[in-house]
């Protein structure tokens, strides 16, 4: 099966679970706003600034395409393919890849803390990055200098960091992070 971009619909058996990667559906929001709050509680993604997680996950017209991985018909992760990403973020892709050069930001991965360590991420990373290449597409991602596990994975996963950015939040904190461009892997 396939999404209109010609995405295949992934059935992947993940440490021991069938996960199944398939394109997010409107009727998804709940499930996934609902993790994304059990998300920030216990890891601090999104920054505590983000008050609307609907929004958040699902701005209408923000995403080129999105995804949910299900465990046993549950929803329990999520991952979308951006356009662009903060200008302090786009600054250091241009940067890194040429002005020009068209990108695609991987955005909004975060998978329920009650099934990590399972390789829901990864699978829900490979599924997005596959896809921004097949759009021709540069994939690069961006990600707090403090989340360690995420930026292993990145590495893990092909992506080689390319600068980082200071992007300023609406709280007045400003949000460090480091961008990153797949490589391969």
């Amino acid at each position: 099966m396939t999404s209109s971009h010609g995405t295949d619909v992934r059935r992947v058996v993940v440490a021991f679970a069938a996960v199944q990667i398939r394109p997010r559906r409107d009727d998804d929001l709940d499930d996934l706003v609902g993790i994304a709050a059990a998300v920030q509680a216990d890891s601090g993604y999104p920054h505590r600034s983000v008050t609307d997680l609907a929004a958040f996950v699902a701005r209408p017209g923000a995403a080129l395409a999105a995804w949910v991985a299900e465990d046993g018909g549950e929803v329990v992760g999520h991952v979308a393919l951006h356009p662009t990403g903060s200008k302090e973020m786009s600054t250091v892709v241009r940067a890194a890849i040429g002005d020009g050069v068209p990108f695609g930001v991987v955005s909004r991965l975060f998978v329920s803390p009650a099934v990590r360590r399972r390789g829901t991420g990864r699978v829900l990373l490979e599924t997005c990055t596959a896809d921004a290449l097949a759009r021709d597409l540069v994939p690069v991602l961006d990600v707090s200098i403090h989340f360690g596990p995420a930026n292993a994975l990145y590495r893990a996963c092909g992506y080689e960091p390319i600068g980082t950015a200071s992007v300023p939040l609406r709280d007045g904190i400003v949000f460090e992070e480091n961008v990153y461009r797949f490589v391969g892997g």
